[in-house]
C-alpha cells in the first residue's frame, strides 16, 4: 500500500514538472506579458472574400471581386507605398475593370492593435461577354501586391575587448553567435548574427538575411508603380541595409552595389559583413541595430468559369 502511494506522488511530481517545462517554452510575448509585435514573417496579407469572385458566372452579368487586406507586419502601409494590380484575364471578354489601385490605409501592428490594420478593395466589371463561338471559358484572376517595407532587428550581442587575454577576471557575458528565430514582423528577416572579436578594439559581425515571406523582394530604389510589369531582372532580390551600434564607430560594411549598402539574395539568402571599432576594457552586452529596406511583391489567384448565357 505504501509503495502504491509513493508511485502516485511520483506521478504527480512528473506531471507538474512537465507542465512547468511547457510554460517555459519561447513565445512571441514581451517580458511584461504583452504581445511582441516585432515577431512574425509576414507583411501584407491578402485573401479573396468567399465567392467574390464566384467560381462560375454567366456572361452578360456583372463580375465583383472583393479583396481583404491586413498589414501583419511592423511597417506602415498607406497611400502610394502599397499598390494592387489585377491581371491574368482576357480584357476582351471582361472589360472595364480598374486594374491598378492603392491598398488603402493599413497601419502596422502594435501593442494596441496586435492584428494590424485592415482594409478592403474592390474590382468590378459590368461588361462580361463571350464570343458567339464559345460556350464557356476559364479565366484566372491574378492579384499582385507591390509595397515598400522595412525590417528592424536589434539582437543583443556580447562585446569583450579582452577576450584573448588570459586573466582571472570574471566576465558578464560570453562572445557567441546570436540566432534569431520567428522573424521581426516582416517578410525579410535577420536570422543569425555571427560575432568575432578581431583584436582588442575591433569586432566583426556576419549577419545572415533571409526572405521568409511567400513573395519576392525587389530594389528599394525602384518605383512600385513599375511593379509587376516593368521591373528589370537586376531589380529582384536586392536588399538595402544599415547597421549601427551604440558607442562604436563603423569601419566598413559589405557588400555594396551601385555605391550603396545593398546585398543581393541568392536562393532567398544573403550575408552582410560589418566591422566596428569599439571602446572599453571589459565585456558588456549591447544591441546591434540592423535595418533592412526593400520593396516586396506577392500574389494570389482565383479561377472563374464564364458560361454563355442561354438564349
Amino acid at each position: 500500500m505504501k509503495k502504491k502511494g509513493s508511485l502516485v506522488v511520483f506521478s504527480v511530481i512528473l506531471i507538474l514538472l512537465f507542465l512547468t517545462a511547457c510554460q517555459r517554452q519561447p513565445s512571441p510575448e514581451a517580458e511584461d506579458g504583452s504581445r511582441n509585435v516585432y515577431y512574425g514573417t509576414e507583411g501584407l496579407d491578402m485573401e479573396f472574400e468567399n465567392d467574390l469572385p464566384p467560381s462560375k458566372i454567366y456572361d452578360e452579368s456583372s463580375l465583383n471581386i472583393l479583396l481583404n487586406l491586413r498589414n501583419k507586419g511592423t511597417h506602415d502601409l498607406s497611400g502610394a507605398n502599397c499598390r494592387l494590380y489585377l491581371s491574368g484575364y482576357d480584357q476582351n471578354i471582361i472589360r472595364g475593370i480598374d486594374r491598378d489601385k492603392e491598398c488603402g490605409q493599413l497601419e502596422p501592428k502594435s501593442t494596441f492593435n496586435p492584428e494590424g490594420g485592415y482594409a478592403t478593395q474592390e474590382f468590378n466589371s459590368d461588361i462580361v461577354s463571350l464570343p458567339d463561338y464559345m460556350d464557356s471559358i476559364d479565366q484566372t484572376f491574378l492579384l499582385t501586391s507591390c509595397y515598400e517595407y522595412e525590417t528592424a532587428a536589434s539582437p543583443v550581442v556580447c562585446i569583450d575587448p579582452r577576450l584573448y587575454e588570459i586573466t582571472p577576471t570574471e566576465r558578464v557575458c560570453d562572445v557567441r553567435d546570436v540566432s534569431l528565430g520567428g522573424g521581426q514582423g516582416a517578410p525579410v528577416a535577420v536570422t543569425n548574427v555571427g560575432v568575432t572579436m578581431a583584436g582588442k578594439n575591433r569586432v566583426a559581425f556576419k549577419i545572415k538575411v533571409s526572405n521568409v515571406g511567400g513573395g519576392t523582394p525587389f530594389y528599394y530604389g525602384q518605383s512600385i508603380f513599375n511593379c509587376p510589369t516593368n521591373l528589370l531582372p537586376e531589380d529582384y532580390n536586392i536588399i538595402a541595409y544599415d547597421v549601427d551600434m551604440s558607442g562604436a564607430s563603423r569601419i566598413k560594411c559589405s557588400p555594396t552595389m551601385g555605391g550603396g549598402q545593398q546585398v543581393k539574395l541568392n536562393n532567398g539568402q544573403g550575408t552582410i559583413y560589418c566591422t566596428f571599432n569599439i571602446a572599453g576594457d571589459s565585456a558588456y552586452t549591447t544591441p546591434l541595430r540592423i535595418t533592412l529596406y526593400y520593396n516586396y511583391m506577392d500574389s494570389i489567384s482565383e479561377d472563374v468559369e464564364i458560361i454563355k448565357t442561354p438564349e
